[in-house]
């Protein structure tokens, strides 16, 4: 079971969407293959890209936790033999370093937002381009129009990383 309450209720709230559009306008479904091939396209790509980056980012940050514990415990040490500046540096870079590994983190996460937010576009256009076209031949009422457009736009508004099916990070902590 999903334990996540907003992600199951943005997985029912796409679904709704599509049902909704597919059944106003038939073509629709017709879109549905491509989509759903680019989404999960975009997950096997992001999936191992986000727990490599996770496990590098953990990696980087053990060597600040455990240099500032030999830090703290070492001081009258350091002190005495004047080595500040070295574990000052020291510290530095190992910070620079796992700054650098978050900030490429948070990157792929909106490198993942952009692609689902592009998906998110997509339904949207295709909606409005079939809802224009049943209404114009006659098959599509205003108010059938008027309630794809406003689902199909719902879907852009949810936060897109939340379509993702994995939590990367859970993914992550939960491999050996």
């Amino acid at each position: 079971m999903d334990d996540d309450p907003h992600r199951s209720g943005c997985i029912a709230s796409i679904c709704t969407t599509l049902a909704v559009v597919c059944a106003a306008t038939g073509w629709f479904t017709l879109a549905i293959p491509p989509i759903v091939f680019m989404y999960v396209s975009i997950q096997r790509f992001y999936i191992p890209a986000c727990r490599e980056l996770q496990r590098i980012e953990s990696i980087s940050r053990s060597p600040i936790y455990s240099g500032l514990g030999e830090a703290v415990n070492g001081v009258e040490t350091i002190r005495s033999f004047g080595a500040e500046k070295h574990f000052i540096s020291t510290s530095d870079g190992l910070v620079q370093h796992n700054a650098d590994a978050y900030v490429t983190q948070k990157l792929g996460s909106g490198w993942l937002g952009t692609r689902l937010r592009f998906l998110g576009t997509l339904i949207v256009a295709c909606t409005a381009f079939l809802v224009i076209q049943g209404s114009r031949a006659g098959t599509v009422s205003a108010g059938v129009a008027g309630l794809c457009l406003v689902y199909a736009l719902d879907v852009t508004k949810a936060r897109p990383v939340r379509w993702s099916p994995y939590d990367p990070v859970g993914v992550v902590k939960a491999d050996p």
